[in-house]
């Protein structure tokens, strides 16, 4: 793999693609409604999707921002942000998924760009 599109692709999908914490912010939320037994609405659940996509591509790789973006989320959505300390008590456990997860991705999307690379690109004789 090329160093000009690892070295373009990882640095930009580590601060833009937080798909695992996307993917842990919908479970979060859905084990809070339940827990307080809270159906969620449509208008909840749209919500939910704008919210955690923008969280997924504002926050960068500041360590423990997670909770936070978590609280926003939670808060957002109309649920009780009290919750989120029980959550926090966890959160280092499914802190290490999430960023495997984001991690898987970014190297997904690298490999993904430098193989469409390769197939547009003319070789070049020496």
């Amino acid at each position: 793999m090329p160093d000009r599109i690892s070295g373009f692709t990882i640095p930009l999908g580590s601060q833009m693609n937080s798909d695992g914490s996307v993917l842990l912010y919908a479970c979060v939320i859905t084990f809070i409604s339940q827990m307080i037994g809270q159906d969620l609405s449509l208008a909840q659940l749209i919500n939910i999707i704008f919210v955690c996509t923008i969280m997924s591509m504002g926050g960068g790789g500041i360590p423990g921002s997670g909770i936070v973006k978590l609280m926003v989320v939670v808060q957002a959505v109309g649920l009780p942000i009290e919750i989120v300390g029980i959550i926090a008590a966890f959160y280092h456990l499914f802190d290490m998924g999430t960023t495997t997860n984001n991690c898987l991705g970014d190297l997904v999307g690298t490999i993904i760009v430098s193989k469409a690379e390769e197939k547009h690109t003319e070789p070049i004789l020496e």
